[in-house]
């Protein structure tokens, strides 16, 4: 993946593109999708665009 590196003293999961430090590689996935990646996921209802599917989600509960 290239994106992360493991740190051995305190054994988090280092963002190589701002240092935000993660538990593991799934929590850095995540990460990479909300901070650094496009938004990939839309409302079907409204168009609005989403990073997070979590996030679309709970939008989807109130856009009708």
């Amino acid at each position: 993946m290239g994106f992360f590196t493991k740190t051995k003293s305190d054994n988090l999961t280092k963002c190589s593109k701002c240092g935000s430090e993660l538990h593991d590689s799934a929590r850095l996935e995540r990460h990479m999708k909300i901070a650094h990646g496009k938004k990939n996921d839309k409302c079907r209802n409204c168009g609005k665009e989403f990073r997070d599917p979590e996030d679309l989600r709970k939008h989807k509960k109130g856009c009708r």
